[in-house]
């Protein structure tokens, strides 16, 4: 943290530390692109960076009780952290997940290329003002094979990857 000043005030009696230095350098800026997930209320994962180096050393627990797209559990992973994460969105595990368990660029490509696709297959809504009816019925088998996957208890970190 360089030349981080340390020294406490107190709150109702109870002594806080405070840190100043100057926290956001373009180094502190940079960022791995496995974090690179639109989700609403999002933040940098440089935020979490800084608590948890300060905080914690390799080996601790990070606990994230609202974990979002979990960019402090997976830069915590990063940082040889344990991480608990924990959110009621369950489209949260859907983008966290994965990220632990990166599949290789060929087994994705595989995985893709071995999915029955069809020409006929059609969105239970209508989706023609977005999609071409050959992507459409794409999308359709993706899904249908995806949930077919979980149905059968058979769903992959591959099959996660790609559903994420």
């Amino acid at each position: 943290m360089g030349d981080c000043k340390t020294g406490t005030i107190a709150i109702s009696g109870v002594e806080i530390p405070v840190y100043t230095n100057e926290f956001w350098t373009s180094k502190q800026r940079q960022s791995a692109s496995i974090h690179e997930i639109s989700y609403r209320a999002c933040f940098k994962a440089q935020l979490p960076r800084f608590f948890i180096e300060l905080f914690t050393i390799p080996g601790d627990i990070v606990y994230d009780p609202f974990s979002g797209r979990g960019t402090t559990g997976l830069e915590a992973g990063l940082m040889g952290r344990k991480t608990i994460l924990n959110d009621i969105n369950p489209l949260s595990e859907i983008l966290s997940r994965p990220r632990f368990f990166i599949p290789s660029t060929s087994d994705v490509k595989k995985r893709l290329q071995s999915i029955p696709l069809s020409k006929t297959l059609k969105a239970e809504l209508d989706l023609s003002m977005f999609y071409h009816a050959d992507t459409e019925s794409e999308i359709v088998a993706l899904r249908n094979y995806l949930k077919q996957k979980i149905a059968d208890g058979k769903e992959d970190d591959i099959d996660r990857w790609v559903r994420m």
